[in-house]
């Protein structure tokens, strides 16, 4: 559906003396996915534009017929915010959102560097209208790594805006399955986001959906959540019968949650590393310490052949658990073999590139996957609409 028209709010912020006022949304035509959106920043005599390692505009829609609010990301990088009047193009379709409502408002909003920590307390069920959200400096005694932050909890940590190069070198073991899959090539991530310390386990997934996760043998609530195809899990425009399970999350904090990108997965999973693992050893017993991979020697092996309960081994530097192993994890990206034709910043394959196209980029290899997958450049993709055991989920909040 074109996209119609967008009614336009102001943001005045009580911090700072400058405002910052959309003055015009303008569409294309013909209709081409692109709205051209102009803006003015007034400051006062002086004032100085925020550092954007501290602070940065963010816009956001929301669809007045569905009440949905979303984060408008597909900008180019970050938005000005030096005192004039400023023009961007958001790519509607590169966010995904070909199919909305003529009734929709945009905002733009100072956001500053926030806590190291968010905290989604899901306590209150399916049911509940909102979800709390609180944010720490540091974890609280005794850590995240207990069944609360596993279950009737949501815990995501804050990872800062940064470059790095993605890929791997062609000399590394088990480099790429095909010659284009990991060519190296610099990335920018120009926006600091939140990123989940743990794969979303089944008792969170029964908590914000209100139904039962499949639970074979017995393994408990602390497992990752897998066997669910992601089409229903994620939400696509042709599912009207998906659980939504990020956007129901977004409804109930006011925060943007989604999959991270494929960019954005490398990003956190090399935590500043360089070399084929973030331990900087590519060994099978160094990779023991770290992941239930097939052939894993440590840990939890009452069930051998699945995955085990998250946070059961070592994390990577950030404080991340389980980026290699126990479940493959689904990124925001249709899968693309040279991802080093897409941006150098901020790069997302959010739009199919062929049609009628299925396949997501996944990523961190499974309990039944060999060493070479379990590396930080390796990338693999799945059906999106089918459900299988090893494929789970990862959330981010994009800021």
């Amino acid at each position: 559906m074109r996209i119609v028209g967008l009614a336009v709010a102001m943001t005045a912020l009580p911090v700072l003396a400058a405002t910052y006022r959309v003055d015009s949304v303008r569409q294309r035509y013909p209709w081409n996915g692109l709205v051209d959106i102009d803006y003015t920043v007034t400051s006062a005599a002086g004032e100085q534009a925020p550092d954007p390692s501290q602070a940065w505009l963010a816009l956001s829609v929301t669809d007045e017929a569905t009440g949905e609010t979303f984060a408008a990301n597909a900008h180019g990088g970050p938005l000005p915010t030096a005192a004039g009047r400023h023009q961007i193009v958001w790519n509607a379709a590169a966010d995904g959102r070909t199919d909305v409502s003529a009734s929709l408002k945009a905002t733009l909003k100072l956001v500053t560097m926030p806590e190291k920590y968010v905290v989604i307390d899901l306590s209150g069920g399916h049911y509940a209208t909102r979800f709390n959200v609180s944010y720490l400096d540091a974890p609280p005694a005794g850590g995240f790594n207990t069944p609360e932050y596993k279950t009737k909890k949501l815990v995501l940590r804050y990872i800062p805006a940064g470059s790095f190069i993605m890929g791997s070198p062609a000399d590394e073991p088990g480099h790429a399955q095909s010659p284009a899959r990991e060519v190296q090539h610099p990335v920018a991530i120009s926006r600091p986001f939140y990123f989940s310390l743990f794969e979303l386990t089944r008792a969170q997934f029964e908590t914000i959906s209100g139904r039962t996760a499949t639970n074979e043998s017995g393994l408990g609530d602390l497992r990752p959540f897998d066997n669910f195809n992601s089409t229903t899990f994620r939400g696509e425009a042709e599912d009207v019968t998906s659980f939504k399970i990020p956007g129901s999350l977004s409804a109930k904090t006011g925060l943007s949650f989604d999959y991270p990108t494929d960019a954005q997965w490398e990003y956190v999973c090399r935590a500043g590393t360089t070399a084929a693992r973030y331990t900087g050893v590519c060994t099978d017993a160094d990779l023991n310490t770290i992941a239930r991979w097939k052939n894993t020697t440590a840990g939890d092996n009452r069930h051998p052949g699945c995955h085990t309960d998250v946070g059961t081994y070592a994390p990577n530097p950030w404080g991340i658990y389980d980026l290699y192993g126990n479940v493959w994890e689904f990124t925001r990206d249709y899968f693309v073999d040279a991802a080093h034709e897409l941006s150098p910043v901020d790069p997302c394959q959010a739009v199919r590139p062929v049609s009628g196209m299925q396949d997501r980029t996944v990523r961190g290899g499974s309990y039944g996957s060999e060493a070479n997958s379990c590396r930080s450049a390796f990338r693999s993709y799945y059906d999106q609409r089918t459900s299988a055991g090893g494929y789970g989920y990862r959330l981010v909040i994009q800021l």
